[in-house]
């Protein structure tokens, strides 16, 4: 059976950002948490549509980064 619930530090390792932001994104609530007795933890399924966001928001640059542009269309 999947975790359904994930400590703090699995959930930073599945996103790949430091235990420090995964709290930030908690408190911030692009993720979901739940307080379990004194422990807190976040629900597996809030950590996808966090990572489809991203996803999303990079993929209107990858095509231009791969046409080997060498500044943004932001002029950055």
């Amino acid at each position: 059976m999947e975790n359904v619930l994930l400590t703090v530090d699995e959930a930073a390792r599945q996103l790949a950002v430091s235990r420090w932001t995964m709290y930030r994104l908690m408190k911030e609530r692009y993720v979901v948490s739940v307080q379990v007795g004194r422990c807190r933890r976040v629900t597996a399924e809030s950590t996808a549509p966090y990572v489809a966001a991203h996803v999303a928001g990079a993929a209107w640059w990858a095509p231009i980064v791969r046409l080997g542009a060498t500044t943004s269309p932001l002029g950055h």
